[in-house]
């Protein structure tokens, strides 16, 4: 639902929740309890004994429903003023580039800078492997195995070396993401 919006407030949320949690637990820190009561049962005569020796609480059901309060509202302001920030200067995020290989988190995180040539991004090879992406290049072609979807599709290398003679360095060797 915040589409466009995610890669611009996502990594603020991120320090802002971080941030805001810490404050609180270091101002209020969780409870601690322990609560000794042995109590020995024996199971099998000459054999077994199930001993319970006590309780250890640490935190409360109430703290940990005030964090998740905090991590949700800490995202939705983060994200309602990222989209107040676009609105206010009368601008639309860049919408990131839709490929089925890569999952959300890495399409709205990635760095595209550089990783754009002649309308096709590029992934450099470990990013893809981080992404469950495998690939290999061998009789002139690109194999590339999806982890993900458990596919595999070839890319002919002459058929991008249109592209790929003509772009930088560090494209040569790097993944298009075509579909």
């Amino acid at each position: 639902a915040t589409k466009a919006f995610t890669a611009k407030y996502a990594n603020t949320s991120y320090f802002v929740t971080w941030i805001a949690s810490a404050v609180w637990v270091f101002a209020a820190p969780p409870s601690q309890s322990v609560t000794l009561d042995r109590n020995c049962t024996v199971v099998t005569v000459d054999f077994e004994v199930v001993c319970h020796s006590g309780v250890v609480e640490i935190g409360s059901l109430h703290h940990l429903c005030s964090l998740l309060a905090l991590v949700f509202g800490c995202c939705g302001l983060c994200y309602a003023a990222e989209r107040f920030r676009h609105w206010k200067h009368g601008t639309k995020p860049q919408q990131p580039h839709a490929s089925l290989l890569l999952y959300a988190a890495a399409k709205h995180q990635f760095s595209s800078t550089n990783w754009d040539h002649m309308g096709t991004r590029y992934l450099d090879k470990a990013s893809a492997v981080l992404t469950g992406i495998l690939t290999m290049e061998m009789y002139g072609a690109l194999y590339v195995f999806d982890t993900k979807s458990w596919r595999v599709y070839v890319i002919w290398i002459q058929d991008m070396n249109g592209q790929c003679s003509q772009a930088p360095t560090h494209l040569q060797h790097a993944l298009p993401l075509v579909e």
